[in-house]
């Protein structure tokens, strides 16, 4: 019982004295991370960091998202004619007015004689080549005599106008004109009426008459474009 106790004693130092050796076996034994130590020098570029780092951007910066508009033209179902501005007023109040191109043929309806007039928008009244041109009493009123130009035979007609009043024109590079207004019959297309016209000599000038907004106002379009087409229209 003696010898069993001395033996264990001895086991128990034994067991204290090695149990240090065998942690230090354990740990030789143990695999270590290896550590590679890299030193860089100042010339060397410095180790890109693999780091996505989040951009604020401001309001210059991002991108603009353009809307696209794509207009499509769709053929118009209403009735067309060959004439654009009839296309533009034949559905609507309009459709009534004469279309009248930058030139026309103009009847004095006096004695039928038609002549080539300049349509102008841009002047207020009418205005006609006069030639001879003699003013006159009659009955204690003034009266004008005046010659207009036949184009068909270079023959004067003569005509006579009571005198309505008198304006006064302001030309380019001379002073204020005076002229008479008388009122004579004119017919264009199916348009015919009797307004104001101003007499002026006009033989430098390449038509005989003028024909303003005083008889294009309420009756007549004009297309530009085109040149005497108020006969084609029918009366």
């Amino acid at each position: 019982m003696r010898a069993t106790y001395k033996t264990y004693h001895w086991l128990k130092i034994i067991a204290c004295m090695a149990l240090p050796l065998v942690l230090t076996a354990c740990e030789s034994l143990m695999i270590k991370p290896q550590v590679q130590e890299v030193t860089v020098s100042k010339s060397q570029p410095k180790p890109v960091k693999h780091i996505v780092e989040k951009e604020t951007l401001c309001a210059c910066d991002q991108n603009i998202v353009k809307e696209v508009v794509k207009f499509v033209d769709k053929p118009c179902s209403a009735t067309k004619t060959d004439n654009p501005i009839t296309n533009l007023v034949v559905r609507g109040a309009l459709s009534d007015k004469l279309i009248v191109g930058r030139v026309e043929y103009v009847v004095l309806s006096a004695n039928a004689m038609p002549i080539k007039a300049r349509i102008d928008t841009g002047a207020k009244t009418s205005s006609l080549n006069a030639l001879d041109l003699t003013e006159f009493e009659r009955d204690g009123k003034k009266w004008v005599r005046f010659a207009a130009m036949n184009p068909t035979t270079e023959k004067r007609i003569y005509f006579e106008r009571k005198i309505e009043r008198f304006v006064r024109i302001k030309q380019m590079e001379a002073d204020y004109q005076r002229r008479p207004v008388v009122k004579m019959a004119l017919q264009l297309g199916r348009v015919d009426e009797s307004i104001e016209i101003t007499l002026v000599d006009r033989s430098d000038y390449v038509y005989q008459l003028l024909v303003g907004r005083n008889f294009l106002l309420d009756r007549m379009l004009v297309d530009v474009s085109q040149k005497y087409i108020a006969q084609s229209q029918g009366r």
